[in-house]
C-alpha cells in the first residue's frame, strides 16, 4: 500500500501494528499448545502472548510520532487519491503469504482451522452484512469484534464447563486464540480493502484496534490469569481430600501401635 497506493508507511503502522502484534501472539500460542509437553511451558507462552502486542503497541507508536510530527496529512492525501482494486489485492495477497509462511513454520496448518469458531465468526458477519444496506465496510469490522466477544464467551463456557481435562482445556483455549485470529486476519484485508472506498466508508482504526485489546485481554484474563476461583476452589478441595487421608493415615498408625502393644504384653 506504500509502494502501490501512496498511502504513508506511518498510517499501516500506526493503523496495524497492534492488531498483527496480536495475531502474531495468538498463533505462537497456539502452536505452544498444540505441541504442549509441559505444564511449565504455559507461562512462557503466556509471556510471548502478551509481548507480541507489545511489539506491535512499539510499531504503532513510531507511527503515531512520525504522523503526528509531520505537517502532511497522509490520511486526508490517500482519502482523494483513486486506487485500482489491484493495489489493495496486492497488499492483501502479500499479508496472506506470509500468514501461511507463518503457518507452514509453526506446523499449525493442519491445526488451524476449527469449525465451531469460523462457523460463529461467519455467521455473525454474515448477519451484519445482510442487516446493513450502507457503510458495509464498517458493519462488516464491527460484526468481526462481535463474533470474537462471542466466541471468546462461548468458549469461557465450555472451559468452566469442563471436568479439569487438561487436554479439554487446552482446545477451549485454543480455540478462544483461533477464534480472535480468524478475525484480526479479515479485520486487516477489510481495512486494506477500506481504501478502495475511502471517501464513502471508512474505518475508525483506533477505536477498532482499542476493541481488539479489550477482547483480548479479556481472553488473557479468563484464561491465563495466573489463578482463578476455579483453581481455587480446586487447591481446596485437593486439600480436604490430602487432610482426610492423612486423618485416616494418622488413625491406623495408632491402632497398629495398640496392636503392637497388646501382642508384647
Amino acid at each position: 500500500m506504500h509502494f502501490l497506493g501512496k498511502l504513508h508507511w506511518s498510517v499501516i503502522f500506526q493503523d496495524l501494528g497492534i492488531p498483527i502484534g496480536l495475531l502474531v501472539g495468538f498463533i505462537k500460542f497456539v502452536d505452544m499448545l498444540v505441541n504442549l509437553e509441559s505444564a511449565d511451558l504455559v507461562g512462557p507462552a503466556t509471556a510471548k502472548l502478551i509481548l507480541a502486542p507489545i511489539y506491535g503497541g512499539c510499531i504503532a507508536l513510531i507511527g503515531y510520532f512520525w504522523a503526528s510530527g509531520s505537517s502532511n496529512d497522509f490520511n486526508d492525501s490517500m482519502q482523494k487519491t483513486a486506487i485500482s482494486w489491484w493495489v489493495p489485492a496486492s497488499s492483501i495477497t502479500s499479508f496472506l503469504i506470509i500468514l501461511l509462511l507463518t503457518l507452514r513454520e509453526t506446523a499449525l496448518v493442519t491445526y488451524f482451522f476449527e469449525p465451531l469458531p469460523f462457523s460463529i465468526l461467519i455467521v455473525v458477519a454474515a448477519m451484519a452484512l445482510k442487516s446493513s444496506k450502507s457503510n458495509r465496510i464498517v458493519a462488516l469490522t464491527n460484526s468481526l469484534l462481535f463474533g470474537a466477544m462471542l466466541n471468546t464467551a462461548v468458549q469461557v463456557v465450555f472451559y468452566f464447563d469442563a471436568n479439569d481435562n487438561p487436554d479439554d482445556l487446552g482446545y477451549f483455549v485454543g480455540c478462544s486464540c483461533l477464534a480472535l485470529s480468524y478475525g484480526l486476519i479479515c479485520y486487516v484485508c477489510i481495512y486494506l480493502s477500506s481504501y478502495k472506498f475511502a471517501q464513502s466508508e471508512k474505518i475508525n482504526a483506533s477505536r477498532v484496534t482499542w476493541h481488539w485489546l479489550e477482547i483480548s485481554g479479556f481472553l488473557i484474563f479468563m484464561f491465563l490469569a495466573p489463578e482463578t476461583m476455579k483453581a481455587n476452589f480446586a487447591n481446596i478441595r485437593d486439600n480436604d481430600a490430602h487432610n482426610a487421608l492423612e486423618s485416616r493415615v494418622q488413625e491406623l498408625e495408632k491402632k497398629l501401635n495398640i496392636k503392637d502393644l497388646t501382642q508384647n504384653k
